[in-house]
């Protein structure tokens, strides 16, 4: 799944929460965080996501990306957050695939025909590719931190880790 990708908030922090951001590029290609996303994770409440998040851009494991204001972008930014608006609107203009895990900026990115990847996605990758020993863990631990996954995804996302 090696390609450049755009990340959005939401998705970036749950690998933050569960320990993939040192895995990122292995596992993904070239990560952009446009500045607006960079706000959002730094305004937010989840100190795991945001120090992990920092050190991974110190690192150079994410690329800040600076994103020039556009038709495109003042449109997505009627419907969409700040940090979504500036993620789609980046893939959209480098034909890059977006992570992201939001309903509603996961259904404008494909009304776009971007690639969309999900952060449960990654996990998987993470396991097929011996990076963690097992992905119900870490399932657990998204969900300790205030994440939604319905059953039904959780048993689809344990067989296909096989667990």
């Amino acid at each position: 799944m090696k390609h450049s990708i755009v990340a959005d908030t939401g998705a970036l922090i749950s690998l933050a929460i569960m320990d993939l951001l040192p895995h990122i590029n292995q596992l993904l290609g070239q990560v952009y965080v446009p500045d607006k996303v960079i706000e959002e994770i730094q305004a937010g409440i989840n100190m795991t996501g945001t120090n992990a998040i920092n050190r991974a851009l110190n690192k150079g494991w994410l690329i800040q990306q600076s994103i020039t204001e556009n038709d495109l972008l003042i449109e997505l930014n009627k419907s969409l957050d700040a940090g979504e608006a500036q993620a789609i609107c980046f893939a959209i203009n480098k034909n890059y695939y977006i992570l992201i895990d939001e309903k509603k900026g996961r259904k404008v990115a494909k009304r776009y025909q971007l690639k969309v990847v999900g952060s449960l996605a990654v996990l998987l990758q993470a396991k097929e590719n011996n990076l963690i020993p097992l992905v119900k863990p870490l399932l657990l631990k998204l969900k300790e931190h205030g994440y939604y996954i319905s059953e039904k995804l959780i048993r689809q996302i344990l067989q296909k880790a096989n667990e």
